[in-house]
């Protein structure tokens, strides 16, 4: 009976360990609200992005920057 207890004990403290681990990762910084101004939203993303260390993403912000004149406000307003 006493192993059943323990068992149980563990795997709940298992349970608890994951989903703390889970929620706390959600609390990032970089989760944040954009500006509604497309050049303040640009400065805003690029500052996110130098942040992380990802060259895959920077090379995406540049691309974009690069064909950022080729969008309407109506496609701007759509990016953020």
């Amino acid at each position: 009976m006493e192993f059943i207890t323990s068992k149980k004990s563990i795997i709940a403290f298992i349970i608890y360990v994951f989903f703390s681990i889970s929620s706390y990762s959600q609390n990032t910084s970089s989760s944040e609200i954009f500006s509604k101004d497309y050049p303040v939203f640009l400065s805003e993303l690029k500052d996110v992005l130098n942040v992380n260390a990802n060259a895959n993403a920077k090379k995406i912000y540049k691309r974009f920057l690069k064909n950022q004149e080729y969008y309407s406000d109506k496609e701007r307003k759509k990016n953020y």
